[in-house]
């Protein structure tokens, strides 16, 4: 069992996600975002990453507070990283929301 930082599932998602009582939903969400620690290594992150898109997690953000990064992938396979004065979106999840990579580290 795996559990982000933060998840998104769309409603349209959430009818075929079957609950589990007690336990939570069991399936992927569609949006994962996991936040780097400094006690986390590269390989638990790894297979954090591939587990979330093997079970069906269409995009998993991976956000570096120490580095002000984000490190996005897609489960067609494709890998995008931001930095400070990018802006990350997700136009198929979430239309029309932007985020800009400085918003999320602001006052860390």
């Amino acid at each position: 069992m795996r559990i982000p930082d933060v998840f998104l599932i769309r409603k349209e998602s959430v009818d075929s996600l079957p609950v589990l009582t007690g336990a939570g939903l069991q399936g992927a969400p569609d949006l994962s975002v996991e936040v780097v620690s400094p006690s986390d290594t590269a390989y638990r992150l790894d297979r954090s990453i591939h587990q979330y898109l093997r079970a069906g997690t269409r995009v998993v953000w991976v956000i570096y507070p120490e580095s002000r990064r984000v490190v996005v992938h897609r489960n067609e396979g494709g890998i995008a990283e931001y930095s400070s004065g990018d802006v990350v979106a997700e136009p198929e999840l979430l239309p029309g929301l932007r985020i800009e990579v400085d918003s999320i580290f602001a006052g860390v």
